[in-house]
Formats: C-alpha cells, structure tokens, sequence
C-alpha cells in the first residue's frame, strides 16, 4: 500500500509540475466529461473469475483534465470508469468437495463436461490514464489530434450469481471490491474535436486499448468528450 500511496503522488506531482510549465509558457486548461462504449476482444479462452469473456460491449465514462503545452502540444490525466460482463451457461467445477469459490480448473461451456452451473458476473473498475495529446491538423476552430498514453487499474469489482442448473436455485452470490495497481494498459487514439464557443468544445475518438502488455485482452472505442476551457 506504501508503493501504491508513492506511485499516486508521483504521477500528480508530475502532472502539476507541467501544468505549471504551461500556465507560464501559454496558459489553456480544459476539464472533460466523457462517455463511450467499447468493444472488447480476447485472445485467451474463456475462464471463470477473469476481466470478463471476449466479443461483448462495454461502457465507458469518465473525467479528464489536460494542460496544453504549446501551440499543439497537450497532457492530461484522467479518470474512467469500465462496466463488462461475464456471463456463461454451462459452468463445471471438477470437484465436487471444494465450494465453487476455491475450486480450480473450473471449465466453461464445454460439451464434454456436465453443466452444473450458471454463472452472471458484473465487472468493473477504475483507471487513472495518463496522456499526451499532439494536434496534427488545426484549421479555425477544428483540429484533428492523436494521443497516446498508458493507464493503470485502481481498483475492482466484481459481483457474481451461480445458479443451480438442476433446482434453478441461486446457491451463491459474491460481492467482492479490492484495491490493486496493476494492469498497465497502454493506449492509442486518434480523434477530432470542434469549437463550439470560446469556452466549449467537443471531442470524438476512436480508441485502441490493451488491458495489459500481454495484449490479450483489447479494447477498441468510439468516445465522446465534452470539454470546459478554464
């Protein structure tokens, strides 16, 4: 918890330190409300208890604050928030004598295995992104950018319901919430964003994100964000 504590201090000390740099250098903060849904992909099998299965949509919302450095030059720091499922119909636990929660080897949808269970699961958690943003093209009041960053899960939750498939009897429901840093999901947008006052403005993205180095599990978004120029 020490770690996680100087790891949080750090990535804002560093935030701040430039966001000082660029209030003397050409002062432009905007604040940002975003909303978009994803489509997250796999390459690995299904699993129980994982970040969710592949080839489902997800949503996602959040806050940003950026700092512009020059003239096409921004940072930021955000924070969004992920809901996905987990859902499957055919659920085994190999052995009968441990509870479905310490079981191992649990096997999903597999026709050669009976079907004892079924399990609903509602991911989600939070992540800290940290960017850099460059304008490639600035015409008036309408720019085309790219930004690149890496973001870090903070925390998670997961609620599951197992369903007994010969009672119909829901025999477990967990509700679990822990802290973690960890995951550190690289990311690549591309978007463009409009004028629409001297205060307001509004940003579309299309977004590539891995959930962790591996890339075994992908994000790819299309996003909204509504931003306010303090």
């Amino acid at each position: 918890m020490k770690n996680t504590s100087l790891k949080v201090s750090a990535f804002f000390l560093l935030f701040l330190f430039f966001a000082q740099y660029a209030a003397t250098a050409q002062s432009r903060f905007s604040l940002g409300i975003s909303t978009a849904v994803d489509y997250v992909t796999t390459a690995e099998a299904p699993k129980y208890n994982s970040l969710g299965y592949g080839n489902q949509f997800q949503f996602r919302y959040g806050i940003r604050a950026m700092a512009r450095l020059n003239k096409r030059l921004s940072i930021g720091i955000a924070l969004d928030a992920y809901n996905r499922k987990e859902n499957y119909d055919c659920v085994h636990f190999p052995d009968p004598e441990y509870p479905p929660q310490s079981a191992y080897n649990i096997i999903i949808n597999n026709p050669n295995y009976e079907c004892q269970f079924k399990s609903e699961a509602t991911i989600s958690f939070l992540e800290i992104p940290l960017l850099v943003q460059y304008d490639l093209v600035q015409k008036e009041n309408l720019s085309i950018f790219v930004e690149a960053g890496v973001g870090y899960h903070m925390s998670h939750n997961r609620k599951t319901k197992l369903t007994d498939l010969q009672t119909a009897v829901v025999t477990e429901e967990q509700d679990r919430s822990f802290f973690t840093w960890s995951k550190y999901a690289p990311r690549l947008s591309v978007g463009i964003a409009k004028d629409l006052s001297p205060k307001l403005a509004i940003a579309g993205t299309l977004l590539y994100k891995a959930d962790d180095y591996s890339f075994n599990y992908s994000t790819w978004g299309m996003g909204i964000t509504l931003y306010y120029k303090l």
